[in-house]
């Protein structure tokens, strides 16, 4: 089994406590370079800041949550990386979404997977960075993802529920029944019991 080594990358999304690094997404909406199909194509590194555990200790974590992966013993960390955003991708609807493949560089490995809607398959890139954080940490992969969000966008639901509030005016004339469950959508979002306008 081949181990990775750290690199002298510089990080571009990791913070100092970080292990891995993601960076570079670009989405394909058809056969590209990388794979024969739709596919989100990213970059992942080690940093110089910390050792990550042993692959067999992931592969045991990630294996009791999906079996079918307990077995794959990956090449490399990023071997692992990409066939658990591929499995978890398919976000426990068993669909058919399976290609993944890795290039390695000699900085950093260059992970392609097959996807079907680019800002899910990010999230979930992102999900399963926060997960292998935080089997490091040992801390909670929720708090590790909530503390991240945090950084990234405290306002974006509020930006999201404006946006849906400015609309609301627009789409009245054109979809009423729409409107009547964006009343009631937001009202329980805001925590209210009463309409929003």
């Amino acid at each position: 089994m081949v181990r990775e080594t750290s690199t002298d990358a510089p990080r571009v999304n990791a913070r100092k406590t970080d292990v891995f690094d993601v960076f570079n997404f670009k989405h394909y909406m058809g056969p590209n370079l990388y794979l024969d199909t739709a596919a989100l194509v990213f970059d992942f590194a080690l940093t110089v800041y910390n050792r990550p555990l042993p692959i067999d200790d992931y592969v045991s974590v990630i294996g009791d949550r999906y079996p079918n992966l307990h077995s794959a013993a990956g090449e490399s960390y990023a071997h692992l990386f990409a066939q658990t955003v591929s499995e978890v991708g398919k976000l426990d609807m068993d669909l058919h979404l399976n290609r993944w493949s890795v290039k390695l560089y000699q900085d950093f490995a260059r992970i392609s997977v097959q996807s079907l809607h680019e800002r899910t398959t990010r999230a979930v890139a992102f999900f399963i960075w926060d997960w292998f954080e935080a089997l490091k940490t040992k801390t909670s992969c929720l708090r590790s993802r909530l503390r991240r969000s945090r950084t990234c966008s405290d306002n974006r639901f509020t930006v999201v529920l404006q946006s849906m509030l400015c609309c609301k005016q627009l789409l009245a004339k054109v979809f009423p029944p729409f409107i009547c469950g964006m009343k009631d959508l937001c009202s329980m979002a805001m925590g209210r019991n009463r309409s929003v306008v």
